[in-house]
């Protein structure tokens, strides 16, 4: 029989930057979005042995979609944009193992023009001025 996990939940955020200018996830807000993560999951008293832990991780290999995080055991990777995203992957999946569907990265991707007008004008966690880094991302969010 197989000892049980350390964390019930472990979230890795690519912090990966490039020098040669290649698109890359911490030019896209992916500091932001893991310092938010990592101050709710400790607000919501989840940052223990047993329950969940956040941790930083060079290049994942996926760049076009980014910034993106990955959810373990389940395998679960999330793209996001702002606050509100994090603040509902915490909620729903780290604390309560809802996968939130809407900000799944799929393996395939396609140009969705209509989200990325959306994006100008939505604060976002990074503060990102340029949402053409979203251009990949296939429906992302489906809030009004």
């Amino acid at each position: 029989m197989s000892e049980p996990s350390y964390y019930q939940r472990h979230i890795f955020f690519c912090l990966n930057q490039r020098d040669n200018g290649e698109n890359a996830c911490l030019q896209h807000g992916a500091q932001e979005g893991f310092d938010r993560c990592k101050a709710r999951v400790k607000a919501e008293g989840l940052a223990a042995p047993g329950k969940v832990r956040v941790n930083r991780a060079g290049c994942m290999e996926r760049c076009a979609g980014g910034p993106v995080a990955v959810v373990y055991p389940e395998a679960v990777w999330y793209t996001y944009v702002d606050a509100d995203d994090i603040d509902e992957i915490v909620e729903s999946h780290l604390k309560n193992g809802r996968v939130v569907e809407r900000l799944r990265r799929q393996r395939r991707v396609v140009a969705v023009d209509a989200r990325r007008q959306h994006l100008v004008g939505r604060q976002r966690v990074a503060g990102v001025e340029d949402a053409d880094h979203f251009a990949d991302v296939e429906t992302h969010r489906n809030r009004p």
